[in-house]
């Protein structure tokens, strides 16, 4: 109707006509704040949360990795300080070069209930017909 159609012109975002069947109501929806940041198409709060971003990215400094060296070898740093004479690393006594291996697994035995035994003479399960 004209009504309606100067309504939705005279619209406020946000705001619009709700249709349900014959009947049809003016309506306003609020948007939460975190959707209202998703969806807004405002180039001044677009504007504002772009500045907020930078003012943040300038205020924190990039954070540098410290700086690693890589460490002698105790082969080389013995070496080094004994230079006349070189031994092969040794293993410590005590520790066997083979460890134990473990024994292979026997399940236990169970013992199982049998059926027991009937007296008839009949091997079926059902009685005998009449």
């Amino acid at each position: 109707s004209e009504g309606e159609k100067a309504l939705l012109l005279s619209a406020d975002v946000g705001e619009g006509l709700f249709f349900a069947g014959q009947n049809h109501v003016a309506i306003k929806a609020f948007a939460a704040p975190f959707e209202h940041e998703l969806i807004t198409s405002n180039p001044m709060e677009i504007l504002k949360r772009q500045e907020a971003r930078k003012a943040i990215s300038i205020t924190h400094e990039p954070i540098t990795k410290p700086t690693t060296t890589n460490p002698v070898p105790a082969s080389s740093f013995h070496s080094a300080q004994n230079p006349t004479t070189s031994t092969p690393p040794s293993t410590p006594t005590g520790v066997p070069s083979n460890p134990p291996q473990p024994s292979p697994f026997t399940p236990p035995a169970t013992n199982t209930p049998t059926a027991p035994t009937s007296p008839l003479s009949s091997s079926s399960p059902l009685p005998p017909k009449q």
